[in-house]
């Protein structure tokens, strides 16, 4: 194996070599040594080094979670596990995981000669026996071809583009060794938004996100719907200034970002790694930028306005219910100021 400092040297500078930026570590004696690969500092080496089972890479667009998602994995490969090092990473369809074994192809390729990448059945194998499994995951019913399976390493790549935890959460039956001592992992990476942002951020109990801190606290306290213990988890948050490489190889990334998100949400999650934002739902970009004005204070309703009930049994919840009202054009009293309405105007009361 090339040497590379998986996890155990961060990149210290970088060097310009024949037109490639070549990372520069300082290595155990304390001398600069070029290597093909080593984690940024912060959310890459944080990510890397992290003990917790399950654990998310969340944050901007760009700080290099796919890198640090495949190095994750091949940071254990050669120190002794052999063929009982066994991952998979999963994404909704083959076609999507284009991006991350291209980037396999470019990393594996350099750092270990001899691993072969079969291109039929979608794995590397390494000389010493190793495998990391590319495949598809869509809904649920997915499990039945992996029944049986036992990965020691368990990959997500953009975990919010699934609706629901049903998928994320079957295959930890999967996760399972009988070597003592292996480690077993869970690793996901994301960007706040898509679908599934609500029950991720849930999940890792997300809140507000500080710049200055990479690591979130580690849940261990979480119990599933039938309240047993669930394994710890933990989010590491990554920033695209961490990225030095990036930033100094494409100049115009930030730019290019804000012209490709699609609302005001997407740019807050891609540009600054927000969660703080409506996303997963019909109505996300109206939520977004018009809250100030579609939220009332509470008051009560005119004597001569409805009020009704509806009923949505769910999927991923057991139910919601909710009180709505409907204007009649009167005005109302909220926060002690007069509101105007128009006839139709539907306001949403309670919710259970």
């Amino acid at each position: 194996m090339t040497e590379n400092s998986l996890g155990h040297h961060v990149v210290n500078k970088w060097r310009l070599k024949n037109g490639v930026w070549t990372p520069v570590i300082i290595d155990d004696l304390g001398l600069e040594k070029e290597v093909v690969w080593a984690p940024q500092a912060g959310s890459q080496d944080a990510f890397l080094s992290c003990p917790t089972q399950e654990v998310l890479y969340s944050g901007t667009r760009g700080p290099g979670k796919t890198d640090a998602l495949l190095m994750d994995f091949a940071q254990h490969v050669g120190v002794g596990y052999g063929a009982n090092w066994v991952g998979i990473i999963f994404r909704h369809s083959k076609p999507e995981l284009r991006d991350v074994i291209e980037k396999s192809k470019h990393w594996f390729t350099l750092i270990f000669p001899g691993a072969f990448y079969n291109e039929i059945k979608f794995f590397w194998e390494w000389p010493t026996g190793e495998r990391l499994y590319f495949d598809h995951f869509d809904t649920p019913s997915d499990y039945t071809k992996y029944h049986g399976h036992a990965y020691t390493w368990i990959g997500w790549e953009e975990l919010t583009s699934w609706n629901t935890p049903d998928c994320y959460k079957v295959v930890f039956s999967l996760l399972r060794s009988t070597i003592p001592g292996i480690p077993k992992k869970i690793r996901a990476t994301t960007n706040p938004h898509g679908v599934g942002h609500n029950w991720v951020k849930s999940r890792f109990q997300i809140t507000t996100v500080d710049p200055s801190v990479v690591a979130g606290p580690v849940i261990s306290d979480a119990r599933d719907i039938a309240r047993h213990p669930e394994p710890p988890r933990q989010v590491i948050f990554g920033f695209l200034e961490e990225n030095k490489i990036l930033l100094k190889s494409d100049p115009d990334y930030v730019n290019n970002l804000r012209q490709s998100a699609r609302s005001d949400a997407q740019l807050q999650a891609w540009l600054y790694g927000s969660w703080d934002i409506v996303a997963g739902g019909m109505f996300d970009d109206i939520w977004h930028g018009f809250k100030e004005t579609i939220v009332v204070k509470d008051f009560v309703p005119p004597p001569s306005w409805p009020i009704f009930r509806a009923y949505d049994h769910g999927s991923s919840k057991p139910f919601s219910v909710g009180w709505y009202t409907i204007s009649d054009g009167s005005d109302i009293m909220a926060n002690g100021k007069v509101r105007a309405t128009v006839r139709g105007d539907l306001f949403r009361l309670e919710e259970w």
